[in-house]
């Protein structure tokens, strides 16, 4: 007895029309009119079968075809299929492109009767190639427009592809150079040396500088050489064995500036160190000269019976000793512009003692000075104060043989000005003494200065002694004023005239 036969129940009609329903089908009669609308469709596109069938396809789905409706239908009852990449519209307003497959559909008669469309988004596709070919086109753009002449070259050293750049930086046409040997843009006498060179970077191919340390040289089609700067790199490539890329920079420009820059800056320390020479010469002929008139003076102060017009030409003498000494310290220090002050008392002080004769067994020098640098215009000034100050403590601060001690400090405070004192333990100013309007030449010179320097100056008589300080800032706080300018500070002698110690706007007295 045979069995009976059962029926393959994946081939029937209802599981086509199951599986149809799956897929983003639409079947339409020939005037556009939707007469199915599947469950794919309503995912793909967003409308129901409810909202869809009935209404044309092409009205409701906002179609762009590649070529008119009449040639698409003409293919159709032609061949019997149809297949293009088009867009349309999704209910929430989106545009999707879909690839699309129509197949006209007989009935037994072989009469069209509908169309039934599969249609399969690719928006996700195209916008990939979209970029793709952005990206291309970017990259296309920076080969050719690159600052730099581009070439690549395969790994036998043949010329691949040439950017705008190279063409005019060795003057051959593209067709000139694709497929021509690299060596052809090197002088003659490089090219062995360069084969050998481009075997070695084969072997370990890497992005790199070119030629460190080296001066390359590229050759022109006209035979000309000129300087370049080159890096390299290098891109796999699978199956064709890969690409050196050459990046040309030409740097006859720089190199012509750096010689230029180079013979400049020769000139300029050859007129620095001329003046550095020319200056000192100034300082030391400035100090001799202030030598001779302190021997002049000092000639004069022997010369004469007046005990008072000695002293005071004495006292003149050693005023401009302390200037000399500071144009001394000037030509004999690699600093034109500025003394170490410290070093400065030092040696002032030691000159001083040995003028005044000072013994001392009675009477004892501490110096207390920082090594702090006062320009010129700020030294002069001080070297004068200091020099009136320690003067009169060593002359009259320890009369008929008293003994004690001058202290001198010179020191920055934490406010950044610099503080100038000199001290004593002997008999003090008097307290009567009107100081700050006396008559004394050196006191008055020493009230000058100190507003010139723009100083406070204080007298301190506590402990019995005398202390003279003035406290002034580094620099000018003023702004300076032409140099064709004097400005003075002027003090009454009582006598109904004024005399002043000039300065120019550069503040040297």
């Amino acid at each position: 007895m045979n069995s009976p036969v059962s029926k393959n129940p994946a081939s029937g009609p209802e599981f086509h029309a199951a599986a149809l329903e799956h897929t983003h089908a639409i079947v339409q009669n020939l005037d556009g009119k939707i007469l199915n609308w599947t469950r794919g469709a309503e995912a793909l596109y967003g409308w129901t079968a409810e909202e869809a069938l009935g209404r044309n396809s092409h009205e409701l789905l906002d179609v762009s075809l590649p070529q008119s409706l009449d040639e698409i239908r003409a293919t159709l009852f032609q061949k019997g299929s149809w297949t293009g990449e088009f867009q349309q519209s999704c209910r929430d307003g989106s545009r999707i492109w879909v690839v699309g497959h129509w197949t006209l559909l007989r009935n037994d008669a072989g009469t069209p009767v509908a169309v039934i469309k599969l249609n399969n988004d690719i928006t996700a596709l195209k916008n990939s190639e979209n970029a793709l070919r952005t990206s291309e086109a970017t990259v296309r753009s920076l080969f050719e427009n690159a600052t730099p002449g581009i070439l690549t070259a395969d790994e036998s050293g043949r010329i691949v592809n040439v950017n705008a750049m190279a063409l005019g930086l060795f003057g051959y046409t593209r067709s000139e150079l694709i497929g021509a040997p690299v060596e052809l843009l090197l002088p003659e006498s490089l090219r062995g040396q360069h084969v050998a060179h481009r075997a070695g970077f084969a072997l370990r191919p890497r992005a790199r500088p070119m030629g460190q340390g080296m001066n390359l040289v590229a050759r022109r089609k006209d035979g000309s050489e000129f300087p370049v700067e080159i890096s390299l790199s290098y891109v796999a490539e699978h199956g064709s064995g890969g690409l050196v890329i050459a990046f040309v920079s030409d740097i006859s420009v720089r190199r012509r500036l750096e010689s230029e820059r180079e013979n400049l800056i020769a000139r300029l320390e050859w007129a620095l160190a001329e003046k550095t020479v020319l200056l000192k010469e100034v300082h030391h002929r400035v100090k001799n000269n202030l030598a001779v008139i302190a021997g002049l003076l000092g000639m004069q102060a022997d010369a004469i019976s007046d005990s008072r017009a000695g002293i005071a030409l004495a006292e003149s003498q050693q005023r401009v000793a302390s200037m000399a000494l500071i144009h001394e310290y000037l030509y004999s220090t690699e600093h034109l512009d500025r003394v170490n002050f410290g070093k400065y008392i030092d040696e002032l002080a030691h000159e001083l003692c040995s003028t005044y004769a000072l013994q001392p067994e009675l009477i004892r020098v501490v110096l207390e000075a920082e090594d702090i640098d006062l320009g010129v215009h700020r030294a002069i000034p001080c070297g004068l104060i200091l020099n009136e100050l320690f003067s009169n403590a060593l002359k009259y601060a320890f009369p008929e043989g008293r003994s004690g001690t001058v202290t001198v400090q010179f020191a920055r405070l934490e406010s950044g000005d610099l503080t100038l004192s000199v001290s004593d333990d002997g008999v003090g100013i008097p307290a009567g003494m009107d100081w700050e309007n006396s008559q004394s030449v050196g006191l008055r010179v020493v009230r000058i200065l100190a507003r010139q320097i723009d100083g406070r100056l204080t007298l301190s008589r506590t402990g019995g002694g005398t202390t003279f300080e003035i406290v002034f800032p580094p620099f000018a706080r003023t702004a300076v004023t032409p140099a064709s300018k004097l400005e003075s500070w002027s003090e009454p002698d009582g006598s109904g005239r004024s005399h002043s110690l000039s300065r120019s706007a550069s503040g040297s007295p």
